[in-house]
């Protein structure tokens, strides 16, 4: 279980690597929502602004934001860190 951890996170580090040698970071294929680390402003787009679009601050504050919710609650938990009646979400129940 270890390896399969360390090899997906080998893998994304791999992807990031690459996106940063070929300058894809802040250029995406589709419309994207890129949100300030800084202020939180949200902007649309491909490719995210040189510079935020309220403070000016520099793209590399900018990240692509995601939103990922879930329409239950976290399991309960009984005796023991026993999960009692709730089940964990299933991917069908997961809102993306």
């Amino acid at each position: 279980m270890e390896t399969e951890i360390e090899k997906t996170h080998e893998e994304r580090k791999q992807k990031r690597m690459e996106n940063v040698e070929k300058k894809k970071v802040s250029e995406k294929s589709e419309e994207m929502m890129w949100g300030s680390r800084n202020d939180g402003q949200i902007v649309i787009g491909a490719k995210a602004p040189p510079v935020g679009p309220v403070r000016a601050n520099p793209q590399s504050f900018l990240e692509v934001k995601a939103e990922h919710y879930s329409k239950l609650d976290p399991p309960a938990r009984g005796p023991g860190g026993v999960s009692s009646e709730k089940k964990y979400p299933s991917a069908e129940d997961l809102i993306f």
